[in-house]
């Protein structure tokens, strides 16, 4: 029976629950009076929080020259615009580290794919002038938040959707939207939304696999939503922690031109070339967060 996705989105209060103290910090960072020790005081709260934020921080990636030992110290350090990154790295791998079995995908291997699309989101980001990096990288981590949500409904429905890609020969994420009613993309969106996260990142986890759909006239969304939609493509790419939903899946070919970046890269591969260079540093980052295992 297919569930509504009002009364889907009704029953998903139950998830923040999993990191409260993460969305608070979220929240209080974007307060412009906040101070450093108020900061350090709340993810002191959450011991989970606290071990994965100052493993990240000592990681090789930051290269402080000592070893950071306390958070208010870390929160100095890092400032608080890549402490929001890491925040989202860090509520968001508990939950994204589980097997999601409705898209074929094992355990760590949406967490791998989603911290892969980060770095890449990142650098995308950079390399076409967007103007906040960091935000390109925790849209990539949360583009598939919705298939969490989603999962059981994809899973009870799986043959059903296997069937309209191979009969079809549509993507995936449009036969998952004909079985269902609704998206991975959608739900996602729609929760972000619940949770009073920034549009900017509301869109691009709505739009991450169809960014011609977005038509609001803001050009920084647009923009992003485009940098989130290349970095997955290149993820697939990369093999990294792939699942069913990247059968049939192919970029928008407006994407180069709305991000600029045909003057420096003519294909894909090209780009994508410069992008896998950033794998040891990715692996760092999924080893950090499996080494708690």
């Amino acid at each position: 029976m297919k569930k509504k996705l009002d009364e889907l989105i009704a029953n998903i209060d139950k998830l923040p629950n999993l990191f409260n103290v993460g969305i608070l910090v979220l929240k209080k960072l974007d307060d412009p009076d906040v101070q450093a020790k108020e900061i350090a005081e709340l993810i002191s709260i959450d011991q989970a929080l606290t071990t994965q934020l100052l493993k990240i921080c000592n990681s090789a990636q930051y290269g402080f020259s000592r070893k950071i030992s306390n958070l208010q110290e870390a929160v100095t350090k890092l400032g608080f615009k890549i402490l929001k990154s890491l925040v989202f790295v860090s509520i968001s791998q508990g939950v994204l580290r589980r097997e999601v079995s409705g898209y074929a995908l094992g355990s760590d291997d949406l967490w791998v794919n989603s911290i892969t699309t980060a770095f890449y989101a990142k650098r995308i980001a950079e390399l076409a002038h967007y103007r906040d990096p960091d935000t390109a990288f925790t849209a990539g981590i949360l583009k598939d938040m919705g298939k969490i949500i989603i999962n059981q409904y994809v899973q009870n429905s799986y043959k059903q959707i296997m069937e309209k890609v191979e009969k079809k020969r549509i993507t995936f994420y449009d036969a998952e939207i004909e079985e269902l009613g609704y998206s991975h993309a959608e739900i996602g969106a729609r929760v972000a939304a619940n949770w009073n996260f920034p549009d900017e990142l509301v869109e691009s986890i709505r739009y991450h696999h169809e960014p011609g759909g977005y038509e609001g006239g803001n050009k920084d969304i647009k923009k992003l939503v485009h940098i989130v939609h290349l970095a997955d493509i290149m993820t697939i790419m990369a093999g990294s922690g792939i699942g069913a939903d990247g059968m049939m899946y192919s970029p928008d070919m407006n994407t180069f031109d709305v991000l600029n970046l045909n003057s420096n890269y003519s294909t894909i591969e090209e780009l994508f070339s410069e992008l896998i260079d950033l794998q040891p540093i990715i692996e760092e980052m999924a080893g950090l967060a499996n080494s708690d295992k």
